[in-house]
């Protein structure tokens, strides 16, 4: 570190316009750190959005594109390429050029952070770690691979939430130091306009917008809400809309089918739909109500981000989810996975224009304060510098 000047090694695996909140986090770090005037060296798949590299570029970082491939690549099959080449790059950026801290977004970073670090003439950048994924707990070998990567000499963890860190800690990952912060990109969502997303969508201005952010995952609760809609009294239900908008982004295609199929059924007018991220905040915005019935959460970005475009929310009440209001009245909680429920919820707050008001301007508040950019840049910076006043030893024996 000269001058006071940080230079992490960012290794994220992919951003937008990939969708995801892991990913949108990925994009979100990178400009707040540079913002910050942290000297960023992004290593990742594929080109991210217009303006990030500039931004990176113009405060001394650079973005390094690795590709993505299940070909063979240089003589190497695909796994092996994709397992080991990040590894080569992460100990090539660390050993030509000063590098203080190595950040890695995902599992598979960080396997390839600790390999890099293990190599010869590698220095001893403390190692830090994020991780989102979502489906290790409850798959076959999901607690294996979450053990394997949290026994890794992770130096420290940048958790979104608690959620995440309790994680870690159940599999016995014990950093040097660590932090919980999060945050979404509050000058898009609160650039939204109602008006916009309602004739972007099609759906009248008198109708009742219940709109579903998210991933076409079973997790995601989506089917939940459709039995859910089925279940309103007549007379609401003809003035209800419904938009699921999500994408098959590292999610279910089988699943989304699924979701087209219950959506056409249904006796609620419901749209199945792909948005861009740039129009979010105007659906958004233009939602009387935005429902997460997730099953399993980390934390909730599109929930946040509903909350800064001045939607009201109602969420399931799962741990990660749980985590987003302050205090009460700035969402409404359901039960997970009992469609019965979510649509009493659903009636109760579709009929109170002004419960809806209320719960929209707290949620708001607390969004853009908890969640606002400048905090999950203290934080990292914050996490860096604790790191950096103790050495670092980095050795995959243990």
């Amino acid at each position: 570190m000269t001058g006071g000047r940080l230079t992490v090694c960012l290794v994220a695996p992919a951003m937008p316009p990939t969708i995801g909140g892991a990913e949108t986090l990925a994009e979100l770090l990178t400009l707040t750190l540079a913002g910050a005037g942290v000297a960023v060296r992004v290593l990742t798949a594929e080109p991210p959005r217009p303006g990030v590299a500039e931004a990176v570029r113009a405060a001394g970082g650079d973005v390094e594109i690795l590709g993505s491939t299940f070909g063979p690549v240089d003589g190497s099959v695909g796994w092996e390429w994709a397992t080991f080449a990040r590894a080569e790059a992460i100990h090539r950026v660390c050993s030509t050029g000063r590098v203080d801290i190595v950040h890695a977004l995902s599992h598979d970073a960080i396997v390839s952070a600790c390999i890099a670090l293990a190599g010869p003439g590698a220095p001893a950048c403390p190692l830090v770690a994020t991780t989102s994924e979502m489906s290790t707990e409850d798959t076959r070998f999901g607690a294996a691979r979450s053990a394997f990567v949290y026994g890794l000499p992770i130096d420290g963890l940048l958790q979104l939430s608690q959620y995440y860190s309790d994680v870690a800690d159940r599999h016995g990952c014990r950093p040097r130091a660590r932090r919980v912060a999060a945050a979404v990109d509050v000058d898009l969502f609160t650039s939204g306009s109602g008006e916009r997303g309602r004739r972007l969508l099609g759906v009248d201005l008198d109708a009742l917008l219940v709109t579903c952010p998210g991933r076409f995952s079973p997790r995601k609760g989506q089917l939940d809400l459709l039995a859910a809609l089925d279940l309103l009294p007549d007379g609401l239900r003809g003035r209800v809309a419904c938009v699921l908008a999500g994408s098959t982004s590292s999610a279910s295609a089988d699943h989304r089918r699924r979701v087209l199929d219950g959506a056409g059924r249904s006796g609620v007018r419901c749209a199945v739909t792909a948005v861009a991220r740039a129009d979010m905040p105007d659906v958004l915005a233009a939602s009387d109500l935005v429902v997460m019935p997730s099953h399993l959460e980390g934390l909730g970005f599109a929930a946040i981000e509903a909350m800064v475009a001045g939607a009201p929310v109602l969420l399931a009440d799962v741990p990660g989810l749980r985590e987003i209001p302050g205090a009460p009245g700035q969402v409404a909680f359901v039960p997970a996975g009992r469609p019965p429920a979510l649509a009493a919820a659903l009636a109760n707050l579709l009929s109170d224009p002004d419960r809806r008001r209320r719960l929209a301007a707290a949620g708001r508040e607390r969004a853009l304060d908890a969640f606002a950019p400048r905090r999950l840049a203290e934080a990292a910076i914050s996490l860096y510098r604790e790191l950096l006043a103790r050495p670092a030893t980095h050795d995959v024996a243990g």
